[in-house]
């Protein structure tokens, strides 16, 4: 994919959250207690998720002179998704060329020229709220830029919309 993706200055790598889809050996959801089908030990699914976001962002660094990261809390892995966050802006300190916001904020907002990103993993907002969201609490970027563009996760599905002028898109949970 990184191969076969265009030239930029910049590239986003964005982590929609639930990416560890357990926050613990427990298997069951924090706030409501569902089990959640889990293929391995809690400590295993964070060392392979680790090993595997460092991998991809290496990849990204072959190919990009700057790469953003976020990784969103999710609904699944809210502490475990800022701990992520942490663990790689620890690892990518000393590296200028790599940006990792490890904010434990469900919102992530970032702006590129005329152009306003956001960033949520979803379980919160109705769709129809994230452009009321984001002018809130950006007054100064909204006002700044043409385009606003809101990725989120959450949905076990693929969607993108048109919401009051902000471009929307669902990028399904990988687990």
């Amino acid at each position: 994919l990184v191969q076969r993706a265009p030239e930029a200055e910049i590239v986003f790598y964005i982590d929609v959250g639930d990416t560890f889809h357990a926050p613990d050996n427990k298997s069951r959801t924090p706030r409501s207690g569902h089990p959640l089908d889990t293929a391995a030990r809690f400590i295993d699914m964070v060392e392979c998720n680790l090993r595997v976001k460092i991998f991809q962002i290496e990849m990204l660094l072959k190919k990009y002179p700057k790469v953003v990261v976020r990784v969103n809390p999710g609904n699944h892995d809210e502490h475990t998704a800022t701990m992520l966050g942490m663990i790689l802006r620890a690892t990518y300190k000393d590296n200028p060329r790599v940006t990792v916001d490890a904010g434990a904020n469900p919102y992530w907002y970032y702006k590129i020229g005329k152009v306003m990103l956001c960033s949520t993993h979803g379980d919160g907002p109705k769709i129809a709220d994230i452009p009321r969201i984001m002018a809130t609490d950006e007054k100064e970027m909204w006002g700044q830029t043409d385009y606003k563009v809101c990725i989120i996760g959450h949905w076990h599905h693929r969607q993108s919309v048109d919401v009051n002028g902000v471009d929307v898109h669902i990028a399904p949970t990988l687990a």
